[in-house]
């Protein structure tokens, strides 16, 4: 980033769309993140201290709540995280009302894990690595079982040969140098053939890998490729030599013919179960991938688009949207805090009943919804009405099934929920919590993808409070979804804040993106088979 700024930047400053007449000074520039750390792209690091007051405010008179924030603690040499657990066990004593949250049937404490953990320890990703170098393995194995395979089918004529050599002198350690010396070019050619597969596979590689082929080579992992060449070279220098010195120089002059079949078969019939294994493994990784790109998340988001324009305020957000409903393509538009997607941001609040603060649950605020938003996205309403009141909207709230089920069940409301009032953390006039009437019931809806945050998140009630103003995600529903689409609604968009930056997406595409990694791992199963099937064939 200082490099495209011009270099030496330090002193320079700059502000932000977003924090209009607050201007920041660059103090320094840092080292780039590596390539797979979870920092990478990291462009600046803003100061707390010299952020407004949404940034700055430490919420330290709010410990319920304010609970889900990620720190980082650089411990000292020769000392463990577990140590820090007394010192948090004080602090909640100190700062919580631990007894009130157990009335409530709640509780929460702090954990620490080493950093290097936090991605090999996912136990998504452990099971990954293993059927992973389960597949890198197999085809390595395949690989060299095929180049024994060849030189046991060779073995008649090659022993000949040996018998000769052996006649004129030569001891085993020269038949071992003879084969291991092919096998050394044998090697060398295949990893020049590789170099030459991974320069014209590049771009198919760099997207398994969402980093250029540089990071997988030159880096701390190289040496594992050394030592699989090794391994490989190894193995077939020496157990044909091995084979060579066996066979006695007089049964190779008389015809020595031992029965090759049998090693042929065995070796085949490995090769074919293992591209077997791998093609059913493929089918099953396919099919469930499928499944979860095609399960209905309770809302219609076909020919959907998703734009934000960072910088701008709520009532320059409701010009743009009418600006975009003018557009000839557009069929809806409509707004929301919150889009239902992973990397689009969630809140989690507290739901209670006026006065009873033994019983509680959480759920997901969405916040605030427009007026077209239920409709638009084709959520059903299936009690009550929509919100009701324009002028006071921001106290009635829609819930979801899930929770008007909850709420039944914990205030035994055999009624229903329409028209009961509740309370909302985070939402208050100040100093105590809006009571909140329940206007309507919603249809459940998915929040993420299927495999996010385990099963208690995907049973997570949703809550929806009224936006009076355009909120920061817009959504664009088109009569007709053609490529040029998106392009033209980012060309709009950005035509009207040409300073500011501007995102379209189409939500399918966004949707889809949540399984990214499944559709490495499915693609990275499809080569591993098909490599193996032309290698056994």
């Amino acid at each position: 980033t200082a490099a495209t700024i011009g270099g030496n930047v330090v002193g320079k400053h700059f502000t932000l769309p977003n924090y209009p007449g607050t201007t920041f000074t660059i103090n320094g520039v840092f080292e780039a993140f590596p390539w797979g750390a979870s920092l990478h792209n990291t462009q600046i690091i803003l100061s707390m201290s010299s952020l407004p007051y949404v940034y700055s405010y430490d919420g330290r008179d709010n410990w319920i709540g304010n609970d889900s924030y990620i720190s980082y603690i650089r411990l000292a040499r020769g000392h463990r995280a577990d140590e820090l657990k007394p010192y948090v066990d004080k602090m909640r004593q100190d700062h919580l009302p631990l007894k009130e949250l157990r009335k409530m049937g709640a509780d929460f404490t702090f954990d620490f894990t080493v950093l290097s953990d936090v991605y090999t320890h996912d136990p998504y990703i452990k099971m990954m690595s293993w059927i992973l170098s389960i597949v890198a393995f197999v085809l390595l194995f395949t690989s060299v079982m095929n180049y024994l395979l060849i030189i046991v089918g060779n073995l008649v004529g090659r022993s000949r040969e040996m018998a000769v050599r052996k006649c004129y002198g030569a001891k085993p350690k020269n038949i071992h140098a003879i084969i291991f010396s092919e096998a050394l070019v044998h090697v060398g050619l295949a990893v020049i053939l590789a170099v030459i597969l991974v320069f014209l596979c590049k771009g198919t590689i760099e997207n398994f890998l969402s980093a250029p082929v540089s990071a997988l080579i030159l880096n701390r992992g190289s040496w594992i490729l050394v030592m699989i060449c090794l391994l490989v070279l190894l193995v077939g220098g020496l157990v044909p030599g091995w084979l060579y010195n066996k066979i006695p120089v007089a049964s190779a002059f008389r015809g020595y013919n031992e029965n090759r079949n049998r090693w042929k078969l065995t070796l085949l019939g490995i090769q074919f179960a293992i591209s077997g294994l791998l093609f059913s493994l493929l089918y099953i990784i396919n099919s469930q991938y499928q499944l979860m790109l095609g399960i209905n998340p309770g809302y219609d988001y076909d020919n959907v688009a998703i734009v934000s324009v960072d910088g701008i305020n709520r009532d320059q957000r409701n010009q743009c949207l009418a600006e975009i409903k003018r557009m000839p393509n557009v069929k809806e538009c409509c707004s929301t805090y919150h889009i239902p997607l992973n990397g689009y941001g969630r809140s989690g609040n507290m739901v209670q009943k006026p006065g009873d603060d033994t019983n509680t649950f959480n759920i997901m605020d969405m916040e605030g919804v427009d007026d077209n938003f239920f409709k638009m996205m084709n959520i059903p309403i299936v009690q009550g009405t929509f919100f009701t009141e324009r002028n006071d909207s921001c106290r009635q709230v829609i819930i979801d099934e899930r929770g008007a089920e909850k709420l039944i069940n914990i205030w035994h409301w055999k009624d229903g929920v329409v028209g009961k009032q509740i309370t909302c953390s985070g939402h208050a006039d100040g100093v105590n919590p809006l009571k909140l009437t329940v206007c309507g019931v919603c249809k459940n809806i998915r929040w993420g993808d299927m495999s996010a945050d385990g099963d208690d998140m995907k049973e997570f009630p949703v809550l929806y409070f009224y936006a009076a103003k355009t909120a920061y995600y817009m959504l664009v529903k088109f009569k007709d979804m053609q490529d040029e689409s998106l392009a033209e609604l980012q060309s709009k968009v950005q035509s009207l804040y040409p300073n500011n930056k501007v995102i379209v997406k189409s939500y399918a595409s966004e949707l889809a993106n949540q399984y990214s990694s499944q559709l490495k791992f499915r693609n990275g199963i499809l080569v591993a088979g098909i490599v193996t099937m032309i290698i056994a064939l």
